[in-house]
């Protein structure tokens, strides 16, 4: 097969975009303990504020705690402040996505 410059150009861009998703992926291994201390701290923040009525900021914090958790704990937290303030197919979906999350070993 005869390669030509566009065909080396693609195969490094390949090559780069296999490495950059490697790197990106979430294969990096349990949350420590300080990571799961500041998530429970947020979602504490998150339960405060949607108590006083502050879903929005109270999305932030469960969204945050999620970022570090990504357990169905977390994206139901998120999903049930979507809905809160209205957004309720983004609700739907965060709540449909805890399905689709592989078990912790």
């Amino acid at each position: 097969m005869l390669r030509t410059p566009r065909h080396a150009a693609i195969s490094v861009l390949g090559a780069f975009t296999l490495a950059l998703f490697l790197h990106a992926s979430p294969a990096h291994g349990a949350p420590s303990e300080r990571e799961k201390q500041e998530a429970a701290d947020l979602m504490d923040a998150g339960d405060e504020l949607l108590a006083a009525g502050r879903a929005e900021d109270a999305l932030d914090r469960y969204r945050r705690a999620d970022r570090i958790m990504e357990v169905p704990t977390t994206r139901i937290a998120v999903a049930h402040a979507l809905a809160k303030i209205g957004r309720l197919i983004e609700a739907r979906d965060a709540a449909v996505e805890t399905q689709r999350m592989p078990p912790r070993p």
